[in-house]
């Protein structure tokens, strides 16, 4: 997640009130993706979305790749299959509110 101060400069990203968080996990429970939707301007409300894929280990989670270029709005229909996993997203079209995108993207992710 990229986030910035109010001078535009990169800044650490916080979750807060504003910010949502889905976590899925595969069958095996050995592997996750985590949906986070927030907003990295303090000065705006638009809002980001961002992905990235973890794996279990002894010690706890490690993350072992984030999803490049993800655009949308929240993740649905989320399905791991051996070596991937893909979610749909809703994205904004053409003459779409911020509010209510129309559009529907299928991802599919490569897992390590």
């Amino acid at each position: 997640m990229n986030c910035y101060d109010r001078r535009g400069n990169r800044s650490g990203c916080r979750l807060d009130e504003d910010s949502h968080v889905i976590i899925s996990y595969a069958p095996s429970g050995s592997t996750a993706v985590a949906f986070a939707t927030y907003v990295n301007d303090p000065t705006g409300n638009a809002e980001m979305f961002a992905a990235a894929v973890f794996h279990k280990e002894q010690d706890g989670w490690r993350i072992v790749r984030t999803v490049p270029n993800l655009t949308g709005k929240s993740a649905t229909n989320v399905a791991f299959k051996p070596g991937s996993v893909s979610f749909d997203t809703e994205f904004w079209r053409e003459n779409d509110s911020h509010c209510c995108p129309t559009g529907r993207k299928r991802w599919t992710v490569s897992l390590p």
